[in-house]
């Protein structure tokens, strides 16, 4: 699994509104952890090491840490560092 952290940002980008919320949101806990760990292993099911992942919003990137395993390129981005 190759993982690379690659951050470019257009200047006028307005990362503002998301800046905000996400020190509060890394802070918070899951509100349903079993609900996540389902959904989880529902997409884990539908993983392969051949499959290529994007996913845009990953926020924390808790998902993606738990999910990138299973497949062949996971590239996960936020606006938010």
């Amino acid at each position: 699994m190759q993982m690379t952290n690659i951050q470019t940002l257009p200047e006028n980008a307005d990362t503002g509104f998301w800046d905000a919320i996400a020190e509060k949101y890394a802070k918070g806990a899951i509100a349903d952890m079993a609900g996540y760990e389902k959904t989880l292993k529902r997409i884990g099911e539908l993983l392969s090491r051949d499959d290529q992942v994007l996913e845009l919003g990953c926020g924390t990137g808790s998902s993606a840490l738990r999910l990138a395993p299973l497949v062949g390129r996971y590239t996960a981005t936020d606006l938010s560092p």
